[in-house]
């Protein structure tokens, strides 16, 4: 079992964080992964469904990039519209995985359930097992922390790729994201001062324009959505980035600074589209983009996974803790959730 668990609400990097990444990979819960697989994906699987509410759900947003080098379709979406309107096919012939932080969020409760009643084997990522949704899932697999739940989620993809003869070489191993942990550190050290200069941009912005592309349109949902708008009250859209440009656009030029989350994979391309354009409309531009980190240790065909695994943990939490010293606003703050029955 994890030995720590964050609280609820944290934002930011735990002292804990390489022991934690470290459980993750290891023996105990690779041993969980494949007993999961063993069990949910078969012959008979014809697609993987990825459940979550905010950003539990959003945060799928790496993994579901990773499997779509998988022979079986991935399908990421609501836990509340999946039990709505439950889609085919389901029982044996789906893979189900759930999340939710610390397992309390009913929507996905009942999605397990009702994806369960059909005969489908589900598990929960999660940092607390005897919880709500933990008790209705088959399987639990354990995480403390955002860096950790991204390894694991990468982890369960890099062994879902493998037993369905599907390139997972770019996805490091367990053994290789050990080694290179303190990535996750350096990586903020390296941006400490952007991530001071882009806290002032946001928070005297009238609202921020958050755009991601392939593995990272989940770590932009998180960012506007969930850090800005639910953690501290800043108006935030989020917006993948060939749609960017489909509309949000005609908003450059106005009061609204523009952030772009990017890492080195296939979708380089949306995203040079998308910087073209800024360079040239707005001097509101804000630009994280992995391909400017070191990352010592890493190996260069694992570099966009592990970009990927950075911007949708440590960087946007970290950027997020710059804007709470700016706003002097504690991220732990609500209006109505935890507060309200709604």
């Amino acid at each position: 079992m994890a030995k720590t668990v964050q609280g609820r609400g944290v934002v930011g990097m735990q002292p804990s964080m390489r022991q934690d990444v470290a459980f993750v990979a290891g023996a105990e819960t690779l041993a969980k992964i494949e007993s999961f697989l063993d069990e949910a994906l078969t012959d008979a699987t014809e697609v993987i469904y990825l459940l979550g509410c905010g950003g539990s759900n959003y945060m799928f947003g790496v993994m579901e990039y990773l499997l779509r080098e998988a022979k079986i379709p991935v399908v990421s979406m609501n836990a509340a519209e999946f039990t709505a309107k439950v889609p085919a096919p389901t029982g044996s012939k789906a893979c189900v995985i759930a999340s939710s932080t610390h397992g309390t969020t009913r929507e996905t409760a009942e999605a397990i359930k009702v994806a369960g009643s059909t005969g489908s084997s589900v598990a929960l990522v999660t940092q607390v097992e005897d919880s709500l949704c933990g008790r209705e899932a088959q399987h639990v697999l354990l995480h403390n922390g955002v860096e950790a739940k991204q390894v694991l989620l990468a982890l369960v993809a890099k062994e879902i790729l493998a037993r369905t003869g599907a390139s997972h070489d770019q996805i490091p191993s367990s053994s290789e994201f050990n080694k290179v942990a303190e990535v996750f550190e350096s990586s903020n050290s390296e941006w400490a001062q952007t991530f001071e200069d882009f806290a002032k941009t946001i928070v005297n912005g009238d609202a921020t324009i958050v755009i991601g592309a392939g593995p990272n349109i989940g770590a932009a949902s998180t960012f506007a959505a969930c850090y800005l708008m639910e953690m501290q009250n800043i108006p935030a859209v989020p917006v993948e980035a060939n749609d960017f440009l489909h509309g949000t656009h005609e908003l450059v030029g106005a009061e609204f600074p523009v952030l772009l989350l990017a890492t080195e994979d296939d979708t380089k391309i949306l995203n040079d589209r998308v910087k073209s354009f800024l360079s040239r409309f707005t001097d509101k531009a804000m630009v994280l983009d992995t391909s400017d980190l070191a990352m010592p240790g890493v190996a260069e065909e694992h570099r966009a996974t592990m970009g990927a695994v950075l911007m949708s943990s440590s960087i946007i939490a970290r950027l997020a803790q710059k804007i709470e010293a700016e706003t002097q606003v504690p991220l732990i703050t609500r209006k109505y959730m935890w507060k309200v029955e709604y």
